[in-house]
C-alpha cells in the first residue's frame, strides 16, 4: 500500500496527463487520446473531493442564503447537502420546486441544471468542481446570475489546472467584482 499527500496525488496526476498527451500529440493514437481525457477527468473530481471540507465551511457561512452547490458527483452532491438534484434521486423535481418556491434554501446539483433551468432567487453558486467546458461553465454561472447582486464562488487549489479554469472562466468579468480570499472567514 502507497500512501501519499495530496499534493504528490495531483503531480502524479499532473505527470500522468502530460505523458499521455505528448504521446497522443506524437501519434495521434485514440487510445491514448481516451485515456488522456479520462484522467483529466478523474484529475478534476480527485480535487472536487478533496474540496468537499473546503465547500461545507462555505456553505455554513451561507446557511441562510438561497444557494446552489455544483458537484462533481452524485455522493459528493448527497455529502454537500440534503436536497439534492441528480439522476439518481427521484424526488429531483420536487426539490427544484420546493427551491423555486423558497420553501428550501440550498440545493446541491449534478449537471441536471447546467441546462433549462430558471432558478428563482439564487444569490449564491458555490462551485466544488470546475469544468474544463466553456459551454458548462457559462451554463452554471447563469443559473445564478438572475439575482440581482449574485455571488459566485469558485474554490479552486493554486497552481492546478483548476486555477487555470477559474482563469478562463472569469476572463469577461468586470475586474472590479472578482475578489480573492484565503479564508474562509472573508466570505
Amino acid at each position: 500500500i502507497l500512501k501519499c499527500t495530496q499534493k504528490q496525488k495531483s503531480n502524479e496526476l499532473n505527470s500522468l496527463i502530460l505523458w499521455e498527451k505528448n504521446q497522443y500529440m506524437r501519434t495521434r493514437n485514440k487510445a491514448l487520446e481516451q485515456m488522456w481525457l479520462y484522467h483529466c477527468g478523474q484529475r478534476l473530481e480527485f480535487y472536487a473531493d478533496i474540496k468537499v471540507p473546503i465547500v461545507k465551511e462555505i456553505l455554513k457561512h451561507l446557511q441562510r442564503y438561497r444557494t446552489i452547490t455544483f458537484c462533481k458527483t452524485i455522493e459528493q452532491c448527497e455529502q454537500l447537502g440534503k436536497n439534492c438534484i441528480h439522476s439518481q434521486n427521484k424526488d429531483a423535481d420536487k426539490v427544484y420546486e420546493k427551491f423555486n418556491q423558497k420553501k428550501i434554501n440550498h440545493i446541491t446539483a449534478v449537471n441536471i441544471l447546467n441546462e433549462n433551468a430558471n432558478l428563482v432567487d439564487c444569490k449564491y453558486a458555490v462551485f466544488c468542481n470546475m469544468s474544463s467546458s466553456d459551454v458548462v461553465s457559462v451554463q452554471r454561472i447563469g443559473r445564478s446570475l438572475r439575482h440581482k447582486s449574485p455571488v459566485i464562488i469558485l474554490p479552486y487549489f493554486k497552481d492546478t489546472r483548476e486555477q487555470e479554469i477559474v482563469e478562463k472562466m472569469t476572463e469577461g468579468f468586470n475586474k472590479d467584482f472578482i475578489r480573492t480570499i484565503h479564508s474562509i472567514n472573508e466570505i
